[in-house]
């Protein structure tokens, strides 16, 4: 008996095409990426990554942090630009700025939020479900 072929639109623009034992293989590789990514995440600070530096806005902000209130960095640049960072959460870094200046008193009360982490995420899962689906 012949296979046919098929194709098999799946969420708007991924699609899979092949005979039904090619589409179910694509199938569970685009399941299995997905199970992947959920258990494993991916790497830290990468370069799609918008992260937004934040004071805490008051008068005791101390001149440097000032004046990076409010600016925005790609997450692949945070580790050479603040050496001291600590990430606190998937979508919160602590820049540690007093480290790099030991002039300034005090901790550092700033952070850097992420944006865009969930605009990313999906677009790199999306990413990866096509790449699996080829």
């Amino acid at each position: 008996m012949a296979s046919r072929s098929c194709r098999v639109n799946i969420m708007g623009d991924l699609v899979v095409s092949g005979t039904m034992q090619e589409i179910v293989s694509r199938l569970n590789l685009i399941m299995e990426c997905v199970k992947n990514r959920e258990a494993t995440g991916w790497p830290a600070l990468m370069g799609d990554e918008s992260w937004t530096y934040t004071t805490a806005k008051d008068e005791r902000v101390c001149p440097v942090c000032g004046a990076m209130d409010d600016l925005t960095f790609q997450g692949d640049t945070i580790p050479e630009k603040f050496p001291f960072y600590e990430m606190v959460s998937d979508t919160e870094i602590l820049p540690n700025v007093h480290m790099m200046y030991p002039s300034l008193k005090g901790a550092c009360r700033c952070n850097f939020e992420w944006r865009d982490a969930a605009e990313v995420l999906e677009a790199r899962l999306h990413e990866e479900k096509l790449m699996a689906a080829r």
